[in-house]
């Protein structure tokens, strides 16, 4: 999975005469959510392009790793991690997760980033069987 191509989605809206960017992305899959090369190469670009965007912005996305990790934690210094803020401890789904060795307990590895600009309102997590990952959602003025 280290070379499969990985894309970032950016949408740049303009609300209410306001400028805003949304963000998404899938990083490539590792046995364990512990950051490996191929990952801080990942993120080291998704850093510098995040660096560069100049509207506030939400970015989110599958990062396939754990909290503690060295790319999340220099996210955590370009953005609010909502995830982290609102003590998400799991984000995979264990009725449809394929790696069952992970639950009960599970690991957060699905993440959203606001910018510091921006005033979250309400966070949650979505626990229908949509994905072998839970969803998140949050309200934010802009």
């Amino acid at each position: 999975f280290e070379k499969v191509g990985r894309v970032l989605l950016h949408l740049r809206l303009a609300i209410d005469g306001k400028q805003i960017s949304f963000l998404n992305t899938h990083f490539a899959w590792n046995k364990n959510p512990i950051e490996q090369p191929h990952q801080t190469k990942q993120g080291e670009i998704l850093i510098d392009y995040l660096s560069k965007v100049n509207d506030p912005f939400i970015f989110s996305g599958d990062l396939n790793l754990n909290p503690e990790q060295p790319m999340i934690q220099k996210l955590n210094k370009l953005a609010r991690n909502l995830t982290t803020e609102n003590a998400v401890t799991n984000t995979l789904n264990p009725r449809t997760h394929l790696a069952k060795m992970l639950f009960p307990q599970g690991i957060a590895v699905d993440y959203i980033f606001a910018s510091n600009d921006l005033v979250v309102k309400d966070f949650a997590v979505i626990t229908e069987d949509i994905s072998d990952h839970f969803g998140l959602q949050t309200s934010i003025v802009i």
